[in-house]
């Protein structure tokens, strides 16, 4: 009886460190190569690296508006194309034009007749960008852009996005309407 006592006080801690030290070298393994396993000096000399905060993704805000062709003759329709970047969405896009007969400093002459007019067909989004379908009326240089007013992105602390509204203007598009008579 004595036997199987010392048997099993010897036994029973014996399994538990063999069992641990499995556990160990299973663990180790998965992180170090077999030739670092062997020496206990080259794991321990392994220093961790230091977790590097992540840089969040630039946020570009931009409005940007263009023609297929900026010459169009009298008469002619063309379209405006709109888009924007940095929008969650719930956009609106908003075109502003522009008749200019003069400017001069301190003076600048408005043309107050219309030159182009949009048309019912004109179609946008909820996103920030649109499609103006525009007829042109009298000859001249209209000038246009447009505008993105909507929930635009931005980061709070780390890289959580969160939305605020926000104003961005396209640069703007110079038209240039003929009359059938004149040359380009």
């Amino acid at each position: 009886m004595i036997s199987k006592w010392y048997f099993s006080m010897f036994t029973i801690p014996a399994l538990i460190i063999a069992m641990t030290m499995l556990f160990f070298l299973t663990v180790l393994s998965s992180d170090a190569s077999p030739s670092s396993l062997v020496s206990f000096e080259d794991t321990a000399s392994k220093t961790p690296t230091p977790l590097q905060p992540t840089a969040c993704p630039a946020i570009e805000y931009e409005v940007v508006a263009h023609v297929d062709t900026p010459r169009v003759n009298v008469g002619d329709t063309f379209v405006l194309h709109s888009s924007s970047s940095g929008f969650a969405g719930l956009a609106q896009t908003r075109l502003y034009i522009t008749y200019r007969l003069a400017l001069v400093p301190d003076l600048e002459i408005i043309d107050p007749l219309p030159m182009i007019e949009v048309l019912p067909s004109s179609t946008g989004s909820g996103l920030g960008s649109g499609e103006f379908v525009l007829r042109a009326l009298r000859s001249g240089t209209v000038s246009l852009h447009t505008e993105v007013y909507g929930d635009a992105y931005f980061y709070s602390i780390g890289c959580t996005p969160g939305t605020t509204f926000k104003l961005v203007r396209s640069e703007p598009v110079n038209v240039w309407i003929l009359d059938t008579g004149e040359d380009g």
